[in-house]
């Protein structure tokens, strides 16, 4: 390019950057202004939230705090919207101002802001904020060790994140649950989370999310599995990702954690004389951990530059070069307490005491592993009190204070990560077994060796003695003819019964075998029915107070129960069913997956809110779809039975709901709880099925207005109609209304256990007749 080209694409670009720097400048300044001359109480509490947010560091904390202070003024204000809009406000300010004191190290002066936050938007219940400040105050237990309280946090987070439908703050949620339970140790529960995280930020597309959480997944690959090649894999995934985004800082991260993996190869590729690292492995960590160095630096990223330090130390110290490594140690330990990482802070500490134990220098070793080793109790993580045992156990030993060096020893073999104790099991056991193996055969074949000397002297003794056996054998051989065609005759026989057993065996084994067939195709039947039932998240959403009891019959189901989602035209009803198809078993599982389908249809491709509707269509489409390829007069009758409900609550008087309902041969029971006794209210249903009916007339739409702590029942026909009790007759329904009525004061899952004793009890060794669905909803 020519050089004038060059130099007037550089006066471009810093001429665009000055203009856009200047009029952020000037929207600032013009901010200020309107502050200093605005007296609207709310327009003012708009302008510093503004400020607040806009501000450059140093600056924005003075409006933060204004904003605080006038906000607090504004609650006592007589009309309550500008009451709320104080509210929101000052929870804003709570909430970065917490942000603010967790940054200066202030933890428990953050965590006191935060809940501050939380409870103003619990009391205005913004589900969003809320979930935001429980995700702080998770992250903030995170930091300080407090494991327990973090995992609680985060996954009250993650609950009304799920209920406000935010997918970037699910997915965030999941992702730090991942986070804390990796580092807990629990790879199963964090390689699940992380994985769902991830499914959802490729969803939505959120590029540097799928690199944080690749590089989490990677670490937990590296740290708590034990597979580098695996971590490398997602590490560079990350990497690329966060090049693509231009985030040094998270760039810079990835590559200490690229080096660590490399160095752990090589490590394990080591010989048992321990030699050296791979070389391959351990150039790549050293380049690695080098250009994390040089990008922090020039990005002035403390935390990462102090890993990366600590880490070429880490390299000094294994080649022995211990002046190299104590120097870089020392480095990485001033700037990780200057940013008060404890974690990081017990990693540095750990490292130097085991490098003065390697120079021969015990009592620094015993300074450091004291401090390392009060800082991995108060931060709980079984690696880090594991290390830090380690290195008190050495400090112990060269004191010659053996006692003590026991204990630190019996707490480090504690601590140490389970998997890695089973598989060294697992080596001493095949040692073990292959040098049982090899003392074996070298006994059997000293034992052989005697039974080869003693078989040829029995083989001498024996050859005299032939010739004087010869002249009986002759005459043996005579009478032996007689004996060979009844023999030969006996085994004719035989061999035919033999056949005869091998057959029945054969076909025992082959019924055997085509039962195991069927029962395994009926198992995975199942698995396919349990995708159209609603999972237990997703009625606690809808149905705060509620239960389910379910019991199939055999192993798959003809009843079913199904909830309402993703309607538009359905927003703020909460729909619910309790269906009974056509038969139990294989059949009636076939039927349930057409007749929910038929339900899905309705609901959500035609959009239909009211129960009523929603029937009338769901019995069109099973209709439909058991007269294809069927001749007129040979369609299939099956459908079900089913009773559909939705409810909805009252703007105008908040203790009310409105509740819709329709049913196809099953009734709806409501119990209303008055003072003196329980009233059960039955409304009736409509006397035809879901599915090809002789007289097919439109379902009938049923409303009324619920009280809050009214019972409604939905349920098909199979808990009435068990056979049981002493004499062995039908429950019937006015003896299950009389349990529902006689439990109706206890809470849903007291309900529950009641309906599932008393049925259990009553049916005794009776066979369960039918499949049961009993659903119960406190309104």
């Amino acid at each position: 390019m020519p050089i004038k080209k060059r130099c007037f694409l550089l006066f471009l670009l810093y001429h665009t950057a000055s203009v856009f720097l200047l009029a952020q400048d000037r929207e600032l300044q013009l901010l200020k202004e309107r502050l200093r001359v605005e007296k609207n109480d709310t327009s003012r509490l708009g302008i510093l939230r503004k400020l607040s947010a806009e501000a450059p560091e140093g600056e924005w904390q003075s409006y933060n705090l204004t904003l605080k202070k006038e906000a607090t003024s504004l609650l006592k204000n007589p009309n309550p919207k500008i009451q709320k809009r104080a509210k929101q406000d000052l929870a804003t300010a709570l909430n970065d101002e917490g942000f603010a004191k967790d940054a200066e190290g202030n933890k428990q002066e953050a965590i006191k802001l935060y809940r501050q936050s939380f409870v103003l938007r619990t009391e205005l219940n913004h589900k969003p904020e809320m979930a935001q400040s429980l995700n702080n105050l998770a992250a903030l237990y995170e930091d300080i060790g407090e494991t327990d309280s973090a995992i609680v946090f985060y996954q009250k987070s993650l609950r009304l994140r799920e209920e406000s439908g935010e997918k970037s703050g699910i997915a965030e949620s999941l992702n730090n649950l991942g986070l804390v339970y990796a580092k807990t140790g629990d790879a199963g529960k964090a390689l699940d989370y992380y994985q769902r995280s991830i499914l959802i930020k490729e969803i939505i597309n959120d590029r540097e999310g799928l690199a944080t959480t690749y590089n989490n997944m990677a670490m937990l690959y590296d740290n708590v599995l034990d597979d580098q090649f695996l971590a490398l894999k997602s590490y560079r995934m990350s990497l690329y990702m966060f090049r693509q985004l231009k985030n040094k800082k998270r760039e810079a991260t990835a590559l200490n954690n690229m080096g660590r993996a490399c160095k752990n190869i090589a490590r394990s590729k080591s010989s048992e004389k321990k030699i050296g690292y791979n070389e391959k492995y351990l150039d790549s960590a050293r380049y690695y951990y080098r250009l994390s160095k040089d990008i922090s630096e020039h990005n002035k990223d403390a935390k990462n530059l102090a890993s990366a330090l600590h880490n070429l130390g880490e390299l000094y110290q294994f080649e022995k070069k211990y002046p190299e490594a104590d120097q870089l140690f020392q480095k990485a330990l001033l700037l990780r307490r200057q940013n008060n990482d404890i974690k990081d802070i017990t990693v540095t500490l750990t490292a130097l005491g085991m490098l003065a134990i390697e120079k021969g220098k015990p009592g620094d070793a015993e300074t450091y592993a004291k401090e390392a080793y009060a800082n991995s109790k108060v931060l709980g993580f079984p690696e880090n009190i594991g290390k830090t045992a380690r290195l008190n156990y050495e400090c112990y030993l060269q004191k010659k204070d053996f006692r003590n060096a026991l204990l630190m020893f019996r707490e480090f073999v504690e601590m140490r990560d389970s998997s890695q104790n089973k598989e060294i099991r697992k080596q001493l056991m095949r040692r073990q077994f292959q040098f049982e193996y090899a003392v074996k055969q070298k006994s059997d074949s000293l034992v052989a060796v005697k039974e080869k000397q003693v078989m040829q002297l029995k083989l001498e003794e024996e050859k005299n003695q032939r010739y004087a056996l010869l002249a009986g054998l002759l005459l043996v051989l005579a009478f032996s003819g007689v004996l060979f065609n009844r023999f030969k005759t006996t085994q004719r026989q035989k061999k035919i019964i033999e056949n005869k057993e091998i057959e029945t065996q054969k076909q025992k084994l082959l019924v055997e075998e085509k039962n195991r067939e069927i029962l395994s195709s009926i198992e995975y039947a199942k698995r396919i029915q349990a995708t159209i039932l609603p999972s237990d998240e997703e009625l606690d959403i809808l149905f705060p107070e509620h239960f389910v009891l379910y019991l199939p019959k055999d192993i798959v189901a003809g009843d079913f129960y199904w909830i309402g989602k993703d309607n538009p035209e359905a927003a703020g009803k909460s729909l619910m069913a309790a269906c009974d198809s056509t038969g139990h078993g294989v059949p009636g599982a076939l039927v349930s997956i057409v007749c929910s389908q038929a339900l899905e249809k309705a609901y959500k491709e035609f959009q239909l809110s009211r129960p009523a509707q929603i029937l009338d269509k769901a019995a069109e489409i099973v209709t439909q779809e058991f007269s294809r390829n069927n001749a007129k007069g040979d369609e299939i009758k099956d459908g079900m039975d089913v009773s559909l409900l939705a409810l909805s609550p009252s703007h105008s008087h908040p203790d009310l709901m409105l509740l819709e309902w329709a049913g196809a041969n099953n009734p709806l029971w409501i119990i209303r709880k008055n003072n003196s006794s329980p009233e059960l209210v039955e409304i009736s249903p409509d006397k035809q099925p879901i599915g090809k009916s002789d007289i097919r007339k439109p379902f009938t739409h049923h409303e009324l207005w619920l009280e809050k702590g009214t019972c409604v029942y939905l349920f098909t026909d199979g808990f009435a109609d068990q056979f049981g009790g002493p004499k062995g007759g039908k429950l019937t329904r006015k003896r299950f209304k009389e349990l529902l009525m006689a439990n109706a004061h206890k809470t849903m899952d007291e309900q529950k256990k009641a309906l599932l004793d008393f049925h259990l009890s009553y049916r005794g060794k009776e066979e369960q007749v039918d499949d049961i669905c009993v659903i119960g909803i406190c309104v």
